[in-house]
């Protein structure tokens, strides 16, 4: 059974998906953390996949013409077609399989739930500093690789664990690889398609059996609609800041926030 609380507690957290989806700062990490401050409950992983289902339409609207690339180059893969389009979306598919195989079967066989906040302040610190380190690296490449994109994926995989964030595990990995902020940002989105969409389908499913039961879903709606509008904003931002700007901010608001939960979980 699932229930949200208020509307007003729903669209708190919609705001907070929506905003930290597109920040290399863990949105699961903010969801526990701000609601803690406030004295609030933090939602339950079912809202989550609902608010993540808001920031997922919201990829998709801002992306549409390289989600509709990446779809023809789906239909040019079929037809054996050597294009730009079939390079994409063999780069995506393969890139977003080890995180699909993982996030399923640790969802379906062992149904385990990280959640220690010590962890996650390790996690957001220790990965702030690596990003740190590789964003001072300079940006040679235009386009991934095959090769880098089963590594990109493989290290998306470790997302599943509260702190480390999708979205900075990716960046850093792709900074590594001497991909620019921009383009890093960009592909790190796309990637992101098919294993959220893996997991919003996999939960609707389980309502649409009766194995989850939501008693209002009216909270869920709004929070949703939040998430994806709040999106839709902070992608917009991102996408110009990661043109013009450094991830040392950003890095430096991961250090100190995973040091505050440290201190707050000993």
């Amino acid at each position: 059974r699932i229930t949200i609380m208020t509307i007003f507690e729903a669209i708190v957290f919609g705001i907070i998906q929506g905003i930290t989806e597109f920040l290399p700062v863990s949105s699961t990490a903010h969801l526990s953390i701000i609601p803690s401050i406030f004295g609030m409950n933090e939602p339950d992983r079912c809202t989550c996949i609902f608010l993540n289902c808001g920031t997922l339409i919201a990829i998709l609207t801002f992306y549409w013409r390289d989600v509709l690339n990446a779809a023809i180059g789906g239909i040019d893969f079929v037809r054996r077609k050597e294009t730009s389009n079939r390079q994409l979306f063999i780069s995506l598919l393969i890139s977003s399989l080890p995180v699909i195989i993982i996030g399923a079967v640790a969802e379906l066989v062992f149904d385990f739930d990280i959640n220690s906040m010590l962890i996650v302040g390790i996690n957001l610190a220790a990965l702030g500093l690596i990003l740190l380190a590789v964003d001072r690296y300079p940006a040679t490449l235009v386009q991934i690789s095959l090769v880098n994109s089963v590594k990109v994926g493989i290290m998306q995989a470790l997302s599943i664990i509260p702190g480390v964030s999708r979205l900075g595990i990716c960046l850093i990995a792709m900074r590594h690889f001497r991909y620019s902020r921009w383009y890093a940002f960009k592909f790190s989105m796309l990637m992101s398609i098919p294993p959220v969409s893996g997991a919003c389908a996999l939960k609707l499913l389980k309502v649409a059996t009766g194995k989850i039961v939501i008693t209002n879903w009216i909270p869920l709606f709004w929070g949703t609609i939040a998430s994806f509008a709040f999106g839709l904003l902070a992608l917009y931002t991102m996408s110009i800041f990661f043109k013009k700007y450094t991830l040392k901010p950003i890095a430096i608001y991961r250090i100190m926030l995973g040091l505050y939960v440290i201190w707050k979980a000993l």
